[in-house]
Order: C-alpha cells, then structure tokens, then sequence
C-alpha cells in the first residue's frame, strides 16, 4: 500500500508541477504577442505620419500660396 501511496503522489507533484509550467509558458507567449502588437502599432503610427507628410510634399499642399506680394497668405 504504501508503495501505491508514494507513486501517486510523485505524479500528483509531477502533473500539478507540469501544469504550472505550461501555464507560465502559455502566458510569456501571450506577453510577447502584446509586445510586439504594440510595437507594431508604434511604427503603423509613425509610419502614417511620415506617409501623410509626404503624400501632402508630393501634392503640393504644404507650399504657402502668397498673394499681392505676402501680404495675403493662406
């Protein structure tokens, strides 16, 4: 009986210590998925920027329209 006892609570230790470790592991994963979304939405942001200030450079809408001179600019 007592060898009984011993192995299962070996495996009860080994299955909760399994488990454990899948759950750590489980949750790095999803840690390092958030980091890099994040990051990923740092260079979609800096990327619209540099794009829309381009595509306006391109477009000719950043120049100031001087009239009469620069005394009326819009």
């Amino acid at each position: 009986m007592g060898l009984i006892q011993l192995y299962s609570s070996f495996s009860l230790f080994f299955s909760i210590l399994f488990l454990l470790v899948a759950f750590f592991v489980i949750y790095d994963i999803f840690d390092e998925i958030n980091e890099f979304y994040e990051m990923i939405e740092r260079d979609m942001k800096k990327f619209k920027f540099y794009s829309s200030a381009a595509s306006r450079t391109i477009a000719g809408l950043d120049k100031q329209r001087n009239l009469f001179g620069g005394a009326v600019s819009f």
